[in-house]
């Protein structure tokens, strides 16, 4: 039996930190995500849609050296090729990027395998191909996907009975909404904007971190 890197069921989903090239400007990858990891970030991803491969490698790496360090998971978005090149522990795929058994075949069991879900349907649809934790979303309107409709925490009321695997809640999160999205049954939340538009994104971390563990009380 393959033995996996990280057991998703003993992962803090709380804060799912996603390091988006949109988002991040001119500052470092690299402490960008050792401020989330302080401020309380218990899996990191990495999401590039405008740089080539070459640059996605080098940014990949920059965030792998941290999340080494500090025994935190580092998924890739869509980017199977970049997760092998820099051995990432994940790769989540949406719905337009491999199919979820082509990227499962290249990756191995080992890795952790997550996908995207904005429906019902599409919960079903993952669920065929046993993620290891389902994204859904959008939570919130969002700036990142400001095209896509918002199902809200509803979506997650309704399906999580029958979802086997962690699951956070994306888009549009915020401290003051986190709470909304953990009570609906979410197990964290996977943030962007809101923590990467912070002038102080361990702060920030930290606060988001906070509002899901009162949700949970």
């Amino acid at each position: 039996m393959t033995k996996r890197r990280f057991d998703p069921r003993k992962i803090d989903w709380s804060l799912y930190a996603i390091l988006d090239r949109e988002f991040v400007g001119q500052r470092s990858f690299a402490q960008l995500a050792e401020a989330a990891i302080r401020g309380g970030a218990g899996i990191v991803q990495l999401r590039d849609k405008v740089s080539g491969g070459r640059d996605f490698y080098f940014e990949a790496l920059e965030v792998r050296e941290v999340t080494r360090n500090f025994g935190v998971p580092f998924v890739v978005n869509d980017r199977v090729d970049v997760a092998l090149a820099v051995d990432a522990d994940g790769v989540h795929v949406g719905w337009s990027d491999l199919p979820p058994d082509v990227t499962r075949k290249l990756i191995g069991e080992e890795r952790l395998l997550g996908l995207s879900a904005s429906s019902e349907e599409e919960v079903t649809r993952a669920l065929a191909f046993a993620p290891d934790y389902l994204g859904i979303g959008a939570m919130f309107a969002t700036a990142t996907k400001p095209e896509y409709r918002v199902p809200g925490p509803s979506l997650i009321a309704k399906v999580r009975d029958r979802i086997p695997c962690p699951v956070v809640g994306i888009g549009g999160v915020t401290p003051e909404n986190a709470g909304q999205v953990v009570r609906a049954g979410a197990d964290g939340v996977a943030v962007i904007s809101s923590l990467l538009n912070s002038d102080d994104v361990e702060e920030q971390a930290r606060r988001l971190v906070e509002a899901v563990q009162r949700a949970r009380r």
